[in-house]
């Protein structure tokens, strides 16, 4: 938590002395009540054993986020996301069936695959006293999010029944699905839960930038067979007060 944040006080610091060009007290002349603010950056998971992916790894993350002030400090917030990879919640499914089937079958595959990440969370907030430029934000709140899974096996030995050999390394995500062999999971909605905290930078009247450190945790899901999954991302942007 420290190292993020420390990350998001140095990039945002590195801007203001090219955005900022006002004295600390003119961007807080502007009375605002709430803001818009899109940012992207990258969300940090750990993949399972088993896998050469395996340890530490990062996909791209997108939000746009709504806040309202409601009364002094306090405030409630909405926003969207895009999750681009959040591979760790297919690859249960994705050992089970390579080890399944070389196991009973004598095939042997390589698996892979993506798990996208749509979401819509809202929540309450706290903004902190602002220094300056600064206004530091705690925010926490629940959602749901959408998952879709895709995944896919490719050939490397072995004879699927009523198949004609494959050529190695070719997809055969289709001949496993009609041999029984494989199901693939569908799409699904689950619960979300996020907390985090961040810092805005008041560039002019109206505009600001933020930087933000979250954890989201989704929901262990059915039709993925997976445990709960979290992330802890790390987002910079622009946005507009109001």
């Amino acid at each position: 938590m420290k190292i993020f944040s420390s990350v998001i006080v140095l990039a945002l610091a590195s801007v203001s002395p090219a955005l900022a060009q006002q004295t600390p007290s003119a961007p807080q002349e502007v009375h605002t009540r709430g803001y818009f603010t899109g940012t992207a950056g990258l969300a940090f998971f750990s993949n399972i054993d088993g896998f050469s992916t395996a340890g530490t790894q990062a996909s791209a993350d997108v939000e746009i986020d709504f806040g309202l002030r409601i009364r002094g400090h306090l405030l409630v917030f909405g926003e969207g996301g895009w999750l681009r990879n959040l591979q760790n919640g297919v690859q249960p499914i994705l050992l089970n069936t390579v080890t399944t089937v070389n196991t009973n079958h004598g095939v042997n595959l390589t698996g892979g695959g993506s798990l996208a990440v749509w979401s819509g969370v809202g929540g309450v907030g706290v903004t902190g006293p602002t220094l300056g430029l600064w206004t530091p934000y705690a925010l926490g709140g629940v959602g749901v999010a959408r998952l879709d899974p895709s995944l896919k096996f490719t050939y490397n030995r072995g004879t699927i029944p009523g198949q004609a050999t494959p050529t190695v390394g070719s997809d055969v995500t289709a001949a496993l699905t009609k041999a029984g062999y494989f199901t693939p999971p569908s799409s699904g909605m689950t619960r979300i839960i996020t907390v985090g905290g961040g810092l805005q930078l008041a560039l002019g009247p109206r505009w600001i930038a933020d930087g933000q450190y979250r954890y989201s945790q989704i929901a262990a899901a059915d039709f993925l067979t997976s445990k709960a999954l979290g992330s802890n991302a790390i987002t910079l942007g622009l946005g507009v007060r109001f």
